[in-house]
């Protein structure tokens, strides 16, 4: 079944927004359905949840089930790396954020960079560095993972170079 519901035009605040939805997928299961799947935000794009409605039981479903995953991820995370406030030199990219200006054109950006010792060093990324910033933003190779070094260059301090 399919119903209304859910989101800011459903009629509802933030923590209200799907029992909208619940109270019509009821409604329409107790007429005339079987099984409804209600799937909403939850006013966050990483906060999603669901439910699944049935008019009759279900004989396959074993319920309660924990969903509850925190102890794997953090079985699974790595310890968080020191922060090299001082690195200057060789290191390779492990994350990245370019800026836009208001044409759409990249502007200027920041690099996440790993140290041959392993801890973390954050450099800019030049606004006036065409080249740096295509190689960012072209999609023609995958920036993270690649080598590169920081640089002190005024005014900006600590710049990534390759």
């Amino acid at each position: 079944a399919t119903v209304f519901g859910g989101l800011t035009f459903g009629g509802g605040p933030i923590a209200n927004y799907m029992s909208h939805a619940v109270a019509s997928m009821v409604h329409r299961l107790r007429r005339k359905g079987r099984h409804g799947f209600l799937f909403a935000n939850g006013g966050f794009a990483e906060d999603n949840h669901s439910i699944v409605l049935a008019s009759q039981p279900i004989a396959a479903a074993r319920f309660p089930q924990d969903f509850d995953y925190q102890a794997e991820a953090d079985a699974a995370r790595e310890p968080i790396p020191e922060l090299d406030r001082d690195h200057l030199g060789e290191a390779r990219i492990e994350t990245y954020t370019v800026f836009y200006d208001r044409s759409g054109e990249p502007s200027a950006g920041v690099v996440v960079a790993r140290t041959p010792a392993g801890a973390r060093a954050l450099a800019h990324v030049d606004a006036g560095d065409p080249a740096m910033l295509a190689f960012l933003t072209d999609g023609r190779t995958e920036p993270v993972g690649s080598s590169g070094r920081i640089v002190w260059r005024e005014p900006l301090g600590r710049v990534w170079a390759r």
